[in-house]
């Protein structure tokens, strides 16, 4: 088993530039007020936001934290008093609607952080939470009151900073009051996998750092300390394509069972059988309304499948020996020359993006089948 801190330093060896730049701002005092950490699901985001933390809370920093001190000791646990991390939650009953600090009273918030505690690369989510709630924002307000000891830095962190546009977009509007007057010796790491769908006035206001896919020598690496076969651990980093949730979730799921599923999937959205059709339709509306986690990593592999597709097709694709699907993707480029395989993994895109957005989930995937022919078709 690779140890924890073993796995966590290679995470900066990852992103050298990256963490070199934030070593950089901490030892000259020139830390920002705001960051925007975007890119690629899955690239180490949230680990790096949270290890920066530490790095500027730590009373031994020396480029990296020391993980012994105090101050990091508290932060292994993620409580400590000058680090918040807010994610979306669900909208809460009217009995905690002015809640002073929403997080604190959802359970769901405090199973999660124990588990994201336990391994920095697990995903917090919670279902029906679609937004980043008005109340966590306006809590801050009192969160840099009570933390006003110049030692260290208060640091805010927000994961899925995306969903602070969700709704009317108040609680960006209200995020961005504060960053127009940001509160002294506080920083504010916003991660998002969707540059795209931030409030351009927030994105504007933060230092932007973009992360690239992990490395397949990491995805192998972190599997590792997990008892799987050498087989399974290559199809998983294969499939994963960089991305450590998916590689976290196949774990769970069975690489072959994987394997299996994604290639009825194709099956299905690339056939013109109406029987095909109306099962995914119906599986993926009931999956979409119980389970929105499954909905995404499912559909994430199909994007994969399709974004490798075009990546084979304009000859940039150098791991053929042992991506699992290489040779069905070559028959499909074949068949299909004029596809236009980005539109795809697009539309993809925009069907999780639908998600708890109230909208008709069957209409939503009978268009996304038509859009996908038309796209192949070209």
């Amino acid at each position: 088993m690779v140890e924890k801190a073993t796995i966590e330093n290679f995470l900066y060896s990852l992103h050298p530039s990256t963490w070199n730049h934030l070593i950089k701002s901490s030892s000259t005092k020139t830390v920002a007020n705001a960051y925007l950490f975007y890119g690629s699901p899955g690239s180490g985001k949230e680990a790096i936001a949270i290890k920066f933390a530490q790095l500027l809370n730590c009373d031994n920093k020396n480029g990296f934290p020391c993980y012994n001190c105090s101050s990091c000791s508290r932060f292994k646990l993620l409580h400590h008093e000058k680090m918040k991390i807010i994610i979306p939650l669900p909208v809460p009953q009217k009995s905690l609607a002015k809640s002073e600090n929403i997080e604190a009273s959802s359970d769901d918030y405090s199973d999660q952080l124990i588990q994201k505690s336990k391994d920095i690369f697990f995903k917090m989510n919670i279902s029906k939470s679609n937004r980043i709630l008005i109340q966590s924002i306006k809590a801050l307000k009192k969160t840099f009151n009570l933390s006003q000891d110049s030692k260290g830095r208060n640091m805010v962190l927000i994961f899925d900073a995306h969903l602070l546009s969700a709704g009317q977009g108040e609680s960006g509007n209200a995020l961005l009051k504060i960053l127009e007057e940001p509160p002294a010796n506080t920083s504010f790491i916003l991660v998002s996998d969707y540059r795209s769908l931030m409030l351009e006035t927030l994105a504007s206001r933060c230092q932007q750092l973009i992360f690239k896919p992990l490395s397949d020598s990491f995805i192998s690496e972190y599997l590792n300390r997990f008892k799987i076969t050498k087989n399974d651990s290559n199809i998983i980093t294969s499939l994963s394509n960089g991305n450590i949730n998916i590689a976290k979730k196949l774990i769970e799921y069975s690489a072959l069972k994987a394997v299996d599923e994604i290639e009825k999937l194709i099956e299905s959205i690339l056939s013109a059988d109406s029987r095909m059709w109306r099962k995914f339709i119906q599986d993926f509306s009931r999956v979409g309304q119980n389970n929105t986690e499954d909905f995404k990593f499912k559909f994430n592999l199909l994007i994969l499948w399709f974004y490798n597709a075009q990546k084979i097709k304009v000859g940039d694709f150098n791991d053929q020996n042992s991506f699992v699907f290489f040779d069905k993707i070559n028959v499909f480029n074949i068949k299909y020359p004029n596809a236009n395989l980005l539109s795809i993994v697009m539309c993809f895109e925009d069907a999780i993006d639908s998600l708890g957005k109230n909208l008709h989930m069957p209409l939503i995937l009978m268009g996304l089948l038509i859009n996908i022919q038309e796209n192949i078709k070209n």
